[in-house]
């Protein structure tokens, strides 16, 4: 009986530093940088995106950059978002990030 007391409290005690450290990386985590190369269905894409995100508690950034400019900024992390990948058009531009593992 005592081992399962003990069992329990060590359990609680995990329990509670995880709800910590979610709330903590929640709250570094709330911006979402997203990018869009400013054509109108990406538009509308991002838009429902910003939609969801902000309903669940996210504070969404968009901004209208060229291809380049997008995938530079996902590889050095200034982005997080890019919702335009159209395959195989695009391949040229994803293939040297793709090689690098960036």
């Amino acid at each position: 009986m005592l081992r399962m007391l003990a069992n329990g409290v060590c359990l609680a005690a995990l329990m509670l530093a995880f709800e910590a450290a979610q709330a903590a990386e929640a709250e570094s985590c709330k911006a979402v940088r997203m990018a869009e190369p400013g054509w109108n269905d990406l538009a509308f894409t991002t838009g429902v995106a910003k939609v969801l995100l902000q309903a669940l508690g996210y504070e969404p950034q968009s901004e209208v950059l060229g291809i380049n400019v997008i995938y530079e900024g996902m590889k050095n992390k200034d982005l997080d978002l890019f919702l335009g990948y159209w395959d195989p058009a695009m391949v040229t531009y994803y293939e040297p990030y793709k090689k690098d593992g960036s």
